[in-house]
């Protein structure tokens, strides 16, 4: 059995094949997934903007695996810092160990479980495992609290960041599970994550998948002047599977949806407000057809993907009518 410091100089090692370096990336997630297996992975094609064509990009895995094992360095010194502090407890007569240490006792399946692969934290793996114990350190109750985002568990996993609070799953495995497992071939075979040669949207935690859904991405982006503030959303277009579905309550996953991109400005003091309207700008509109065309209207925008989140998550004012223009076509 390969150790993690053994495959991660495979993957370094520019002599051997590509696909044998994958593999070799592959087995330094198994030893180290600190959202599971599969949402690690996704997270490390993401960041690492891993291309379908290996050729395209080799140095890709370079920085997946440099990303992986500064995250695992963290870990491994705090566990070896803990161990350390055991011996010389049980040393001193204190056999039990305290309640506020209980969590180094998880593995590292337990960090920061992610059930779906594509909803997890967007930072890099070092920024979340080492803001992950400084929580866990606190000795705080995090059972109805996300350790990472903060946010109230109104549901579980965490909305925001995808956190499993409890761990994989006993059996029976939900629905949810089985769904992101046929996801998962996809991300396998990088035909649904970005990076070049992929014609993919590399929209990170799940964004993709909302999109899909029909639902509304933002991000908010520098305002003009004091007292502005701008947001960009992307707003995919509906159709009539779209409608037929949602009278049934449930939505209509679509791969091939087309979207329209809007930059909008606000006065701050009304954000909130049902005035929000008032004074609005419309900075700039455009049209994508499909996925891969709105990756390329966003480079021309200077806007990564990952940047956007889902509406509720951020300060636009989330109205289901935007404030229109004289250039907008009217309502109906």
């Amino acid at each position: 059995m390969t150790s993690f410091p053994a495959a991660a100089r495979r993957v370094r090692t520019t002599e051997l094949d590509l696909l044998q370096r994958m593999h070799m990336l592959r087995e330094c997630v198994v030893k180290f997934p600190p959202y599971g297996f599969r949402a690690t992975w996704h997270h490390l094609l993401v960041s690492a903007a891993m291309p379908q064509r290996l050729g395209d990009d080799p140095e890709a895995l370079v920085r997946a695996v440099d990303e992986l094992s500064e995250a695992r360095a963290l870990w491994t010194a705090e566990q070896s810092a803990y161990s350390a502090r055991r011996l010389a407890e049980k040393a001193d007569g204190r056999r039990a160990a305290r309640k506020a240490d209980a969590w180094h006792t998880w593995g590292r399946y337990r960090l920061a479980y992610c059930p779906d692969p594509e909803l997890h934290p967007t930072d890099r793996l070092p920024v979340v495992v080492a803001r992950l114990i400084t929580a866990y350190r606190s000795g705080e109750d995090w059972s109805d609290t996300c350790p990472l985002c903060g946010s109230r568990f109104e549901q579980q996993p965490c909305r925001r960041c995808g956190i499993e609070p409890c761990g994989p799953p006993n059996f029976p495995v939900r629905e949810s599970e089985v769904e992101a497992a046929h996801r998962f071939r996809q991300i396998w075979r990088r035909t649904g994550v970005g990076g070049p040669g992929g014609g993919i949207v590399d929209f990170a935690g799940g964004r993709l998948a909302a999109l899909r859904l029909g639902r509304r991405l933002v991000t908010e982006v520098t305002a003009s002047a004091p007292g502005r503030r701008a947001f960009v959303d992307i707003t995919p277009d509906l159709t009539e599977h779209d409608e037929s579905a949602r009278r049934r309550g449930w939505e209509c996953r679509n791969r091939y949806r087309s979207f329209r991109i809007t930059h909008w400005e606000y006065d701050e003091r009304l954000l909130s407000t049902d005035d929000y309207d008032v004074g609005a700008v419309l900075v700039r509109k455009a049209a994508a057809a499909d996925e891969t065309a709105l990756v390329a209207l966003l480079a021309d925008w200077d806007l990564r993907p990952c940047r956007f989140d889902h509406a509720g998550n951020t300060a636009d004012p989330c109205r289901p009518a935007l404030p229109r223009t004289h250039d907008d076509p009217p309502a109906g």
